[in-house]
């Protein structure tokens, strides 16, 4: 599983899974291998980007570790049943413990084996842990302004300015 950025007609690889998931409906530890290094930024325009593809998310030294590279912005799309409450917990984790803003989409509907059954909703977090949005069946945009600066500040305080 591979996050890419596309410009124009320049493809660019960011970031390749490396944390599979192994059980009902989500094989992908017997599915996929990783080949590339991973966890490094990835800067689109003024942004600097991280991305942690679905599992990853759960893994707060991954965000910290972005955040201490100077990430503004964590991507993370993800293909999650309905229950997202530790999605939720997560993605508030991946901010504070980064100070960057956290997206994580996903993916909706069934498959074909009707196990698993996707979420949907996406998630939209500030630097410190502050949800500013989300998206559903019903509402399945939501625009986000980043502000680099206050991503900036929050990793000058508590708890991103911590050594370890």
């Amino acid at each position: 599983m591979k996050f890419f950025l596309l410009e124009g007609d320049h493809y660019q690889p960011m970031h390749q899974k490396h944390y599979f998931p192994s059980e009902e409906g989500w094989h992908e530890a017997s599915w996929f291998e990783t080949a590339l290094d991973g966890f490094e930024l990835t800067e689109i325009a003024d942004l600097k980007v991280g991305v942690l593809l679905c599992t990853e998310l759960m893994f707060t030294e991954k965000a910290r570790h972005y955040g201490r590279l100077g990430a503004n912005l964590i991507v993370s799309p993800r293909a999650s049943g309905k229950n997202t409450n530790n999605w939720e917990a997560a993605c508030a984790m991946a901010s504070v413990t980064s100070g960057a803003y956290v997206l994580s989409s996903n993916r909706v509907g069934q498959s074909k084996e009707n196990l698993p059954e996707f979420g949907g909703i996406g998630i939209a977090y500030a630097p410190g842990g502050k949800r500013i949005g989300s998206t559903d069946k019903e509402n399945p945009i939501k625009v986000i302004d980043i502000d680099i600066e206050a991503s900036r500040k929050a990793q000058t305080e508590y708890p991103c300015y911590l050594k370890y």
